[in-house]
């Protein structure tokens, strides 16, 4: 026979997992781009510029920050030079390609992500921050934001025109 309080633990794990498991999708209304999120985040309230939004799981762990806006004098080389000299010695790995970048690594114990993309006089960028510490655990999480960011989104959307 199962103890309840065995079961109770079960159904707590099974409930917080199923949690960890839900996603929402985020999309700037301003600027037009989206991505996914865990669905156990809170997100804070968006800046008066409405440029993003910083998304921080239930545990204060993993850390999105998600961004857009118009480049005015900037461009990607600005940004990829900038990421690179911030994170420095720090770098495992990036790439750079024609129109956006992915710059990442172990930082005092903490795992970084950082991908830009600019297009037309407009950028849109995501920074995932976790404990390296935690990598099996939020490495998914990253592979699967990264995969639905869609930084330039059709539709009538405050936009530099080119």
């Amino acid at each position: 026979m199962k103890s309840p309080a065995l079961l109770l633990a079960f159904a707590l794990i099974s409930s917080s997992l199923a949690k960890a498991e839900e996603w929402d999708l985020y999309t700037n209304m301003r600027f037009g781009f989206s991505l996914a999120f865990p669905g156990n985040s809170t997100g804070t309230h968006p800046p008066d510029e409405r440029s993003g939004r910083k998304f921080v799981s239930a545990s204060k762990k993993f850390v999105l920050e998600v961004e857009g806006g118009l480049l005015g004098s900037g461009n990607l080389e600005k940004f990829w030079k900038n990421s690179v000299a911030h994170y420095g010695e720090f770098i495992t790995y990036k790439v750079l390609k024609k129109d956006w970048f992915v710059v990442s690594g172990v930082r005092h114990g903490e795992e970084f992500y950082n991908k830009v993309s600019v297009r037309d006089g407009n950028w849109a960028s995501f920074q995932i921050t976790y404990p390296h510490a935690e990598n099996k655990l939020y490495d998914p999480y990253v592979a699967k934001i990264a995969k639905s960011f869609q930084p330039f989104l059709k539709g009538n959307f405050e936009r530099a025109k080119k």
